[in-house]
């Protein structure tokens, strides 16, 4: 099963969050223990967009989010200024 980070902000004390895990949208549908088919089926889409969509560079949110929510997950944007993280949230 997949490592899930705590992101929260902890208390100001010495403990550092350690950060999330990079993986690729194949490495974690593997690590969610689902095949292609599977995860197209829970996104809306067939195989080979899913497939497509694996490899692909440049995403659009919608289609992110779609394939997340297929692993069980939630999809979370944050922008980072300097020390500062904002999320974004959906309009």
């Amino acid at each position: 099963m997949l490592p899930i980070v705590d992101t929260t902000r902890r208390s100001r004390s010495k403990r550092s969050t350690p950060a999330p895990q990079a993986l690729t949208l194949a490495e974690l549908r593997r690590l969610r223990g689902l095949t292609q088919v599977e995860a197209a089926a829970g996104a809306g889409m067939d195989q080979s967009e899913l497939s497509k969509a694996e490899r692909r560079a440049d995403h659009r949110l919608s289609t992110l989010r779609r394939y997340v929510e297929a692993l069980g997950g939630e999809l979370e944007v944050f922008a980072r200024f300097g020390s500062k993280r904002v999320r974004l949230k959906e309009v």
